[in-house]
């Protein structure tokens, strides 16, 4: 099997480093394209062409819409005045968080690194600080590296995990635990 990025394309690739995570080969370099948006590029040397790539890319393995028969989601915001001044769409990302943390789970979410980059974190009840950098959208493609190998090692050790991110990077993630084979229930995204 070929590679994801040569079936579906440049064009078509949403950058959500599904690809990056589920290598078994490390084959995958996610670099950025000129138009500034993160791309996988295969090392063919170390590429076996195994199709575990095409197993995680969500462009590839879509979700049939029957499964969605059900509200998925909802609309929430805080009560706090404080947390909504401070945050966007309403403060819920703060709320969810806080819940997490105070179960001892784990927060992912993007920050602004030291180059002002937006990467993914990880957070911890010990780690409120990094949690604060995650309030707000960044609305920009964030480097999410191996953030989905560190959220099924969360989840093996039977962590609550909330997950934040773009609806690729959700899809890519979903894709690679039910690839890994971990059971997801304490998953929240």
């Amino acid at each position: 099997m070929r590679p994801a990025i040569d079936v579906i394309g440049i064009q078509k690739c949403s950058g959500c480093f599904g690809c990056f995570n589920a290598c078994p080969h490390d084959a995958i370099k996610m670099v950025i394209s000129e138009e500034g948006f993160y791309i996988p590029t295969i090392n063919e040397d170390k590429c076996t062409n195994c199709g575990i790539c095409q197993r995680v890319c969500p462009v590839i393995s879509v979700v049939p819409i029957d499964k969605f028969l059900e509200p998925i989601a909802y609309a929430a915001w805080s009560k706090s005045d404080k947390t909504r001044l401070t945050s966007s769409s309403g403060g819920i990302f703060s709320e969810l968080a806080n819940i997490i943390l105070e179960q001892d789970g784990v927060v992912y979410g993007v920050v602004w690194d030291e180059r002002l980059f937006p990467v993914h974190a990880r957070a911890t009840k010990d780690e409120k600080e990094t949690l604060e950098k995650m309030k707000g959208s960044k609305y920009v493609p964030s480097y999410v590296g191996d953030t989905y190998k560190r959220v099924v090692k969360d989840l093996s050790e039977g962590r609550k995990v909330l997950f934040t991110g773009t609806p690729c990077q959700v899809a890519a993630l979903n894709n690679f635990i039910s690839l890994k084979k971990v059971d997801n229930s304490n998953l929240y995204t």
